[in-house]
């Protein structure tokens, strides 16, 4: 497990070829912070996906909180090539905001897909534009 710094945490991570995260990017927002999802996180993350707001550009095919903790099972796991994502926390509530993560990574174009969803009460506020940039920077 690596910490990222310098140069733009995600290129960074895949330099060195990791997504087993000890130190997640800083979110740019004092209210928020960023921590790889945990299995805890599963039924208020499904909580917020069947809004068709939330969900409406993905190609998810949610059939319950079984195929979610099937994902986070993935993404804890030690390969350098599993998808990476981290739950994001608002701090006055301390709890989960929404989550933003990273899959179909190339490492012959030096990138991956980025990918995020959030509350819909939590729109506006800046939060994805400052964990995109953050996770991206």
């Amino acid at each position: 497990m690596l910490g990222c710094s310098g140069g733009g945490w995600l290129a960074c991570a895949l330099r060195n070829q990791f997504m087993i995260i000890e130190a997640p990017p800083q979110s740019g927002l004092a209210s928020c912070a960023l921590r790889p999802l945990r299995r805890a996180d599963v039924a208020q993350w499904y909580g917020s996906l069947p809004i068709p707001e939330v969900i409406e550009h993905t190609s998810w095919d949610l059939r319950g909180c079984e195929d979610l903790q099937e994902r986070v099972r993935q993404y804890e796991a030690p390969d350098p090539q599993s998808a990476l994502r981290f739950g994001i926390l608002e701090g006055s509530r301390a709890c989960l905001a929404g989550t933003i993560g990273c899959h179909s990574e190339s490492r012959t174009h030096r990138g991956a897909e980025l990918a995020y969803d959030r509350a819909p009460c939590d729109s506006g506020r800046g939060i994805a534009t400052a964990v995109c940039a953050a996770v991206t920077g």
